[in-house]
């Protein structure tokens, strides 16, 4: 008996750990960026601190595309605290020195990563974007709200703002997602719709562009709130693991998913403290594990270096 509406999700098996993954975002694509990462794929994620809106991402991109290193004008003062418009939060500091150098930092890393980047995956989290003098932040760094006007934005707006970055990048795959997070204000059905139909329009338009129903996934397939955290919008650590099992088995390849059972399984092995190191069974354990290690990394170092990965044997 089917008890649940199940969403189809395309079949697009590009990803292998050759892939240079870039993934710019909402907290939903920390999310799949932390996933990605414990299976050992590399990735470069949000280099410019968490976005929610399709203007900043944009933004990022072209910035890390087109522009120079940021500069101290740039950089404003509040509370106390350096920050930039364009970042998060998490790059601030009571420091403008350091603050500027923590986002040179990651300015630097990302602005090569792009070069060579093989696969960007991109969640928009809210249309609503907060504007000032002319200009979209990324982040209003708890600045008073009446300095800002707030508004969202048209579909248009958005397949404007990201049909250049997709163009550009015409070699690479784009992975395009809404993030299934809820918001109480800001009317969360409209905002989010006017997302959907501009990936909707934005999927049809490029060839290299793809779009993963996360958002789908959680309110129609997974339609209870067991599904969701304590505040009752987030998805659970379940559903976040059900969400990205069914991306693994839509984008990755059937190596890929061999392989990334291997490490799942080695991490387990190497997380195990035993009750007692010195018995022949934990020093045969160890003898195995040493063994699964070798095969494991040149099994990776394999797929790394082939876009025709090879399967673990």
């Amino acid at each position: 008996m089917q008890l649940t509406t199940q969403i189809k999700v395309p079949k697009f098996p590009t990803i292998t750990h050759s892939a240079k993954v870039m993934i710019l975002g909402s907290c939903f694509s920390s999310c799949i960026a932390e996933k990605l990462e414990q299976l050992r794929f590399e990735v470069i994620s949000n280099p410019f601190g968490i976005s929610y809106n399709p203007i900043s991402i944009a933004n990022t991109l072209k910035r890390l595309t087109f522009g120079t290193r940021f500069t101290s004008e740039e950089l404003q003062e509040h509370n106390g605290l350096y920050y930039s418009p364009d970042h998060h939060g998490k790059f601030s500091s009571t420091s403008k020195v350091q603050t500027l150098d923590n986002i040179n930092t990651q300015y630097d890393k990302a602005s090569t990563a792009i070069k060579s980047t093989t696969h960007f995956i991109i969640t928009l989290g809210s249309s609503v974007v907060y504007e000032r003098d002319g200009k979209i932040w990324n982040n209003c760094h708890k600045l008073p709200q009446n300095l800002f006007c707030k508004r969202r934005l048209s579909v248009d707006e958005v397949t404007e703002a990201l049909s250049p970055i997709i163009e550009q990048y015409k070699e690479s795959k784009f992975i395009l997602t809404v993030s299934p997070i809820r918001y109480m204000t800001d009317n969360n059905s409209v905002n989010k719709a006017t997302l959907l139909l501009a990936v909707e329009i934005l999927c049809k338009t490029f060839d290299n562009a793809v779009y993963f129903p996360a958002y789908e996934i959680l309110l129609d397939e997974l339609r209870d709130y067991r599904f969701y955290g304590d505040d009752m919008l987030h998805p659970s650590a379940l559903a976040e693991d059900i969400i990205f099992d069914r991306f693994a088995e839509s984008y990755f390849t059937k190596n890929t998913l061999a392989l990334n059972k291997a490490i799942t399984k080695l991490t387990a092995m190497q997380a195990h403290r035993p009750l007692h190191p010195g018995t022949d069974e934990y020093i045969r354990f160890k003898s195995q594990l040493q063994e699964y290690e070798k095969i494991v990394s040149n099994a990776l170092v394999c797929s790394r270096h082939s876009y025709d990965d090879s399967p673990i044997s």
